[in-house]
């Protein structure tokens, strides 16, 4: 199902770099399959994902409950199907319909290049597929951006006010209305070189994990999760994963000036990406990892979008092709880097299952 989906997103990507005319001629048929294909690949999952078992109970038990910790929109959305079926797959596949109906009109309103940047955007999520709150919240702040990024701020800070009723961690996108220029590139030389010193001094695996936990009980449970199932990550691993994030920011800022078509989101969005490397540089292989990677997903998302420019620098030949193809094995590597965080003996996401496809697999994360 992954490796499917993924090629099917990737031929898309390929005939927008190569065969614009007949992109813009069936963009409603193209969009309409991709987007199909992502409701179905998350609707009608069974036991796959990370947190399925919590939020599977807490559908299907909701009337059952005394005190709903839960953040208050995604209870209101769980009421309000909950209160017509007790199927969890209908549940799956409306919640499916909001998330990428919410992402597809980001992507499309943000992105000059929308087929690779969703590409882009299933490599990054799939791996969190099954954060139910905290997706929706990430969609409406990068719809919420979408806006902001054609002047409509009031917009933009409205549906950051929705988001923060699904997952506080929204809060991260208060930096945006400070991300809108190009910085002179001492103050990223700079920014890099003390977050990687504190890095290397090991002074973040000294905090307390208690410190999190004013953001209230589920926070709590979730970091004392984290910190008792972290692995260690050799430095080769950290390494080549910086690396493979550092790269575009190298591209996109020696060629700033030969991308076209940027208008006024690209600065915002470098920014936004070179704050989730910081981070990423800062927590790498410490306790926080996953916690991290996690909440960063505002910032790391900005790669979608950033990655096309880097590829529209380069003419339509063979070594765009070159190019394409490697961002398609990037993406595919970026996905199995995902999926390998939670550990070397859990089965999450491999292999996929669903109401239709596995169904006899008897998943052992989920126990």
């Amino acid at each position: 199902m992954y490796i499917f989906t993924l090629l099917l997103l990737a031929t898309f990507a390929l005939l927008e770099a190569f065969n614009s005319d007949f992109v813009r001629k069936n963009q409603q048929v193209l969009v309409f399959i991709a987007f199909s294909m992502l409701v179905f690949h998350d609707g009608f999952r069974w036991e796959t994902g990370s947190d399925w078992y919590a939020y599977y109970d807490f559908f299907d038990n909701f009337f059952l409950f005394d005190d709903y910790s839960l953040d208050a929109g995604y209870v209101l959305l769980v009421f309000l199907i909950r209160s017509i079926t007790a199927d969890y797959t209908v549940f799956l596949v409306v919640y499916a319909l909001i998330f990428y109906g919410l992402f597809f009109h980001a992507i499309f309103k943000i992105s000059a290049y929308p087929f690779m940047a969703l590409l882009l955007f299933y490599a990054a999520t799939v791996p969190y597929l099954g954060m139910n709150r905290q997706f929706i919240a990430v969609a409406l702040c990068f719809v919420g951006l979408a806006y902001y990024l054609n002047g409509r701020k009031a917009l933009f800070y409205l549906l950051l006010l929705v988001a923060f009723f699904f997952h506080k961690t929204c809060l991260m996108f208060l930096l945006i209305p400070f991300l809108g220029k190009r910085f002179p590139w001492y103050i990223y030389a700079s920014s890099f070189s003390v977050v990687l010193i504190i890095a290397l001094s090991g002074i973040i695996n000294r905090i307390p994990p208690a410190i999190f936990y004013v953001l209230g009980d589920d926070m709590r449970e979730k970091i004392d999760f984290y910190v008792a199932t972290a692995e260690d990550v050799s430095l080769v691993t950290a390494a080549i994963s910086l690396a493979r994030k550092l790269i575009w920011i190298a591209v996109l800022w020696f060629y700033d000036s030969k991308i076209k078509n940027k208008g006024n989101s690209f600065h915002t969005l470098f920014n936004m990406y070179f704050i989730g490397c910081l981070f990423y540089v800062l927590f790498s292989n410490t306790i926080f990892q996953v916690f991290v990677a996690r909440a960063l997903m505002y910032y790391d998302l900005a790669s979608i979008f950033l990655i096309p420019f880097a590829v529209s620098i380069l003419r339509a030949n063979y070594g765009k092709l070159f190019i394409i193809l490697l961002v398609v094995f990037y993406s595919f590597v970026s996905m199995k880097k995902g999926f390998s965080n939670y550990g070397p003996d859990n089965d999450y996401f491999e292999p996929y299952k669903g109401v239709f496809i596995n169904t006899d697999y008897e998943r052992q994360s989920v126990k």
